[in-house]
Parts: structure tokens; sequence; C-alpha cells
């Protein structure tokens, strides 16, 4: 069991659909990371989220226990004339978190990819 949800946004609306629900930017460059809330249409807080932009769509990475709840929300705000679609691939991807000062230098160690832009 991973200790995180993922869940893939995709379609030709995603981007648009992700400006609206999020708080944050999410019109960035594939492999950059947003870290953001998920918003109400009111602008109360729904969950706390990174959206990853990727070349087929955006990975959408919360805590475990907010998997069912955040499809559920996501899936509810799509409007009819969207074309949205949100798959959880909790079991399909891990999530691998490397933190301090020689965190580049560690990534760049195990991997033929340089690390991100962060």
């Amino acid at each position: 069991q991973s200790s995180f949800s993922k869940l893939l946004v995709q379609g030709r609306d995603a981007l648009p659909f992700l400006q609206r629900v999020c708080g944050g930017n999410m019109d960035v460059p594939v492999g950059r990371v947003v870290y953001t809330p998920l918003l109400n249409r009111a602008g109360g807080y729904e969950g706390d989220v990174t959206v990853t932009r990727t070349a087929r769509g955006f990975l959408i990475v919360s805590a475990t226990a907010q998997a069912v709840r955040d499809v559920d929300f996501l899936e509810r705000n799509v409007n009819a004339e969207e074309h949205v679609t949100v798959t959880d691939v909790t079991s399909a991807w891990c999530v691998l978190g490397v933190f301090g000062p020689h965190a580049r230098a560690t990534i760049r160690r195990g991997t033929r990819r340089a690390p991100g832009p962060w």
C-alpha cells in the first residue's frame, strides 16, 4: 500500500479544469510540480495536493486517505461540456521522497535523467 494517492487528470480541457479547481497556477512547463489547494466553487478548502504537469496530462498526489474524496471532488466539478478524465493510478505508481542539501546529487547518481527544475 502506498502512503500517497495518485490521480491522473487528462483530456483536452484538463488545464482549464485544474486552473478552475486549484488555487495555484497550473499552466506551467512539463515536469514542473505545483503545491496547491483544491478549492470548491465558494473558494473553500477541499484538499492539499501537488500537481505535476506531464506530457500526457497532470499527476495529482495527495494523502492516501484522501483518494476517494479527491476523485469524487474532481469528478463532481467537471462541467458537462469539458473533456476531462480522472483516473486513480495509485496502485500503478510510487512516490519517492529525497530530501536535504544533497538531494540533487543523490538523484543524479541514481538516474540517467537530470532532476527537475526545482
